[in-house]
């Protein structure tokens, strides 16, 4: 039997000990503009805690467009596809060599505001504001700029209680990717399926791939290295948003 999920997300965090790369990295070559949405919002949030900005890199998109692709066709929702690839393994396959990867998922939200925040009511978010002795949010430039995550916590918490969600950044696990201090790269895959007939449906599937390691240099840098055969260790933790886990894996 089919059933109308509410929407879901997982997260997993993966981090490797050190080799440099040098390789091409593109911004907006063939992206959705709901994609480029995604990471101008991560680029806002990032900013209100004083991080760097990160660019946009064709090579994680691709790999989180077509995990977002296979989780629709194939009736699943996991990091793991049903190959047994992990999320490290796509972006490895699309060439970029990493020294740091994690990965967002996040199934059953529309639009941008929603899987980022939970809804795409800024009189919502400005209403809850108000709750904190903030002033509201006049514009979705605003949506976070005073809050600590704490807030977004709280947020979180209250949007449960009334039959929502608190989005990624509502999330501890997911947030902690987002606003992770040494990532430089973003790739954001958005695949929306109208006959959405599995055993779940969802219809609107999302993932993102944040990665460090192999930003683009100059055109005339050499060729990258060969990467290291990995060794691994994982920790795997639950989380309650829907569906979420923290996967740390070292190599």
């Amino acid at each position: 039997m089919m059933r109308k999920l509410y929407p879901v997300l997982a997260t997993v965090v993966l981090m490797i000990l050190s080799f440099t790369t040098l390789a091409a990295a593109s911004a907006y070559t063939s992206w959705d503009p709901v994609e480029e949405q995604v990471v101008d919002l991560v680029n806002l949030q990032r900013s209100f805690y004083g991080l760097s900005t990160l660019t946009a890199d064709d090579r994680l998109q691709t790999a989180a467009e077509l995990h977002s692709e296979d989780m629709a066709e194939s009736g699943y929702f996991s990091h793991t596809s049903l190959d047994d690839t992990e999320f490290w393994q796509r972006i490895t396959t699309q060439g970029y060599e990493w020294t740091f990867c994690s990965e967002n998922i996040a199934a059953g939200y529309a639009d941008a505001y929603s899987v980022m925040y939970g809804t795409n009511d800024l009189d919502l978010l400005s209403t809850f504001d108000i709750t904190l002795n903030g002033d509201g949010f006049s514009s979705w430039d605003e949506v976070g700029e005073n809050w600590t995550t704490k807030n977004w916590d709280q947020w979180a918490e209250w949007a449960k209680q009334n039959d929502l969600s608190g989005g990624w950044m509502g999330s501890t696990d997911h947030r902690k990717n987002i606003l992770y201090e040494d990532l430089t790269d973003i790739g954001v895959g958005y695949y929306y399926l109208a006959l959405d007939d599995g055993s779940t449906i969802y219809n609107h599937y999302w993932t993102q791939d944040f990665a460090a390691g192999d930003t683009m240099e100059e055109p005339d840098t050499p060729d990258a290295p060969e990467a290291p055969i990995p060794g691994a260790m994982i920790l795997l933790t639950s989380g309650l948003c829907g569906m979420a886990g923290l996967r740390r894996f070292i190599r």
